[in-house]
């Protein structure tokens, strides 16, 4: 009798065991800083130093039915923005000869530029929300937007890489 509660046992554990173990999957909310920089490119010029330290969150929501949503937040950018903005004043006073003092004979303070050169810079266009369905073989994964192109990625453990053209973003599971 106590070699079949034995039996029993083990067997039970086992059954445990493989229910909990469960295969893991891409499911879930992923998180990512996309470096603005990066994203422009050469198109830039001069004005990439600007946005080296300035960084949009990205967040990847995938769901167990396959589908998925990609949501990137220019807004967290704009402080980033202002603060690379804040550091080149002084090198944008020196370049056209001007003192603080000049400014504020002219009405306006380092702030109140800073707005203004910020202002002018549109990035809302990178505040956007992608939504489709994804595939994933092995740890292999295909996007497929509602609209627009596939891409691609991949997977393993709490990090996810995204690659389309030459952007490159690595996620990790939040």
């Amino acid at each position: 009798m106590k070699k079949i509660f034995a039996l029993l046992l083990a067997l039970s554990m086992v059954f445990v065991l493989a229910a909990c173990g469960g295969s893991e999957t891409a499911a879930g909310t992923w998180n990512a800083k996309l470096n603005l920089a990066e994203i422009a490119g050469e198109e830039m010029g001069d004005m990439a130093d600007l946005f080296k330290d300035v960084n949009v969150d990205v967040v990847l929501d995938m769901k167990s039915d396959n589908t998925f949503t990609l949501t990137m937040d220019a807004a967290s950018a704009m402080s980033a923005l202002k603060d690379a903005v804040r550091a080149m004043v002084p090198q944008l006073l020196e370049q056209y000869n001007m003192t603080e003092d000049d400014l504020a004979a002219a009405g306006m303070s380092v702030d109140d530029l800073i707005d203004q050169v910020a202002g002018e810079m549109d990035i809302s266009e990178l505040t956007q929300t992608i939504s489709g369905t994804y595939k994933d073989e092995k740890g292999s994964l295909t996007f497929t937007p509602s609209e627009g192109t596939s891409f691609k990625g991949t997977w393993s453990g709490k990090t996810l890489t995204v690659e389309e053209d030459s952007i490159k973003i690595e996620f990790t599971r939040k």
